[in-house]
């Protein structure tokens, strides 16, 4: 795995409509601005931005130090073809990369989030791994109080590959980054999807365990199911592809009876959100 993107947050390809309420254009320039971020299962953070005349994808992976190829293939563009004007382009940030203090020279993003319904200050707290007197002060802020549709800093991105990064809160390298290490000229890409439809079969019994079918998930790799109408979320292990001829067409996904039942799903038939690796 490439490691400059080893310990960011790999978003996503996915239905416009989960980015919740955020179809306006992040329109921006390269002299300092704000941009509207958002958060996924495991706390992942992304920005989409729409594609017009001034901006490419060059230009977003200079700036976001993001690098170009990994944009093209997350996005499941052709690097061979022109994007068109008016694609959402997804853009992986890196949460070490996020600051809250602005005495530096280097350029910088404002970042803001738009409060949902059922965000607390705890949680944005702790999505975005920040004590709560800093995120306070950095929105001049008294009171933990917030607003639905309130718009609060949540940090400030460097513009530049220069500034060094902060250490992740709580976080200790495990056995598996120093093994990952070794594999820089590996890719494993991660992708997301909303709306996704599976199928589960109540007549087999529950195990301790969570699996799941996926025809293009890499075997033997973990998915992160997430049900957003429940707001629940496992992690399950892909072991196969889908039988041919099984099921119908339009499903995606199979997953256990005991997977079905940590997200609260009843319907055989249902939809959720997914990220994967292939």
């Amino acid at each position: 795995m490439i490691r400059k993107c080893k310990s960011t947050f790999f978003l996503m390809i996915f239905s416009i409509t989960w980015l919740m309420g955020q179809q306006e254009s992040n329109q921006f320039s390269f002299s300092g601005s704000e941009i509207v971020i958002d958060f996924l299962p495991e706390n992942d953070i992304f920005y989409s931005h729409t594609i017009d005349k001034d901006v490419t994808i060059h230009n977003l992976s200079e700036t976001f130090q993001v690098p170009k190829d990994y944009l093209f293939k997350v996005n499941k563009l052709d690097p061979k073809k022109p994007v068109s004007f008016g694609k959402i382009v997804i853009v992986p940030l890196m949460k070490q990369k996020v600051f809250y203090k602005t005495d530096y020279k280097q350029k910088y993003f404002t970042l803001k989030y738009k409060v949902k319904k059922g965000d607390t200050f705890f949680k944005i707290q702790k999505l975005c791994e920040v004590n709560k007197e800093t995120l306070l002060e950095i929105n001049s802020k008294k009171t933990t109080a917030l607003q639905l549709n309130e718009i609060i800093t949540v940090g400030y991105y460097p513009k530049n590959h220069t500034l060094k990064t902060r250490q992740p809160v709580n976080t200790q390298p495990t056995s598996a980054d120093k093994n990952d290490n070794k594999k820089d000229d590996v890719l494993i890409t991660k992708f997301y999807l909303s709306d996704v439809i599976g199928s589960f079969d109540k007549n087999n019994s529950c195990s301790d365990q969570y699996f799941v079918l996926h025809n293009v998930a890499r075997q033997g790799s973990i998915m992160d199911i997430y049900n957003p109408m429940m707001k629940k979320h496992v992690k399950a292990k892909v072991i196969g592809k889908i039988p041919d001829g099984t099921y119908s067409e339009d499903i995606m996904i199979i997953i256990n009876k005991s997977a079905a039942k940590e997200l609260n799903i009843l319907d055989t038939r249902f939809k959720v959100n997914i990220k994967y690796e292939q």
